[in-house]
């Protein structure tokens, strides 16, 4: 039988502790993060016929070790804070930028670069520190030191072998697996510092930015986009989220989070739709029709359960030109699924 896009991933790879790190990271951080250490695990692991296989497994390393210190840097205080004096002298180099013709992307990189940053051993002994570890201690040192021995993992050679091999898991693979856990087990007793991240952005008057940074600094786990679409109140949000794709298809299959015949729910902005659905408000409902077209085609459960109650929760003019929606979402997988009935049937 081949593999569907709906078939869970085998994880036969995986030692028992990678699996049980795996779960950790799904249930912490969501399934982009965790999908990127099962790709590192397998690569390191000599699961894939590679023969040039330790540059693209330090790539991912790499990618893995940077995303973890984004997601982390914040809510663990470990982002180097702009001054106001640096802070003007940015934005004249903005204005400058946008005089001399540059376009928007590049003066984004520009200013990125000239924010000021912490070295990858002062970021990461903060984050430590925060977690409750020693900033000298074993998990800390293995992490830096790690940071500095990146570039020879990326070395090229046209002498020697670049397949995997033991020396690569010993000086690569097992330390980044002992910090990984190691966090990941810490993180679970500091959480809170990720919730309170998310009310933060949640209160931002600035939706814009707000979303932005939403979008580039909280992880997909559950826990996170629950808290922060429940915390939204008004139909403004609509449009800045629709433009970073946060409305969309969830990224875990519907297989994931499945256990012991129950399965959580994994699409949080259907609520938040759901309860903009009922505004009073024209342009809030149309941007939730927008919203709900923009998802037509998914054939996520929580999609077709949400999104007919969605369209049942819209006036009756409205929900009536979208019933192209509900007769495709209504499949013969769905019979059964409770919707209520549209307002004044």
């Amino acid at each position: 039988m081949g593999v569907t896009l709906e078939t869970p991933i085998n994880t036969f790879d995986l030692t028992p502790e990678q699996q049980d790190t795996l779960i950790l990271l799904q249930r912490l951080f969501g399934k982009a993060i965790a999908d990127r250490y099962t790709d590192f695990c397998r690569l390191a692991g000599g699961a894939f016929e590679l023969q040039v296989a330790r540059p693209i497994a330090a790539h991912a390393l790499r990618e893995l070790d940077s995303l973890l210190r984004h997601v982390l840097e914040v809510p663990m205080d470990a982002k180097a804070a702009e001054d106001p004096e640096t802070a003007k002298k940015i934005e004249k180099a903005i204005q400058d930028l946008i005089a001399l013709g540059f376009d928007e992307a590049a003066i984004q990189r520009a200013t990125n670069a000239l924010k000021p940053r912490f070295s990858h051993k002062t970021q990461i002994r903060k984050i430590v520190t925060r977690l409750g570890l020693a900033p000298d201690g074993d998990v800390a040192n293995c992490w830096t030191s790690l940071c500095d021995s990146f570039g020879k993992a990326h070395q090229r050679s046209f002498h020697h072998s670049l397949k995997v091999d033991e020396e690569f898991r010993s000086q690569y693979q097992q330390p980044f697996e002992t910090v990984i856990r190691a966090v990941a087990i810490a993180l679970q007793g500091r959480y809170v510092a990720l919730m309170r991240r998310v009310e933060e952005l949640a209160a931002m008057q600035n939706r814009a930015q707000a979303v932005a940074l939403f979008a580039s600094e909280i992880p997909g786990a559950l826990p996170l986009q629950w808290h922060f679409f429940q915390r939204l109140q008004t139909g403004d949000w609509l449009p800045h989220l629709a433009r970073e794709r946060l409305l969309g298809e969830p990224l875990a299959g519907s297989h994931e989070g499945a256990g012991e015949g129950m399965r959580f729910r994994q699409w949080p902005a259907g609520n938040y739709l759901l309860r903009m659905a009922e505004s009073s408000d024209a342009p809030t409902r149309n941007n939730v029709v927008r919203a709900l077209r923009d998802v037509a085609s998914s054939t996520h459960p929580d999609i077709h359960h949400d999104g007919l109650e969605i369209l049942a929760a819209l006036p009756p003019e409205e929900s009536a030109q979208l019933a192209d929606l509900a007769v495709g979402w209504l499949s013969r997988e769905d019979r059964f699924l409770f919707c209520k009935l549209p307002k004044n049937c």
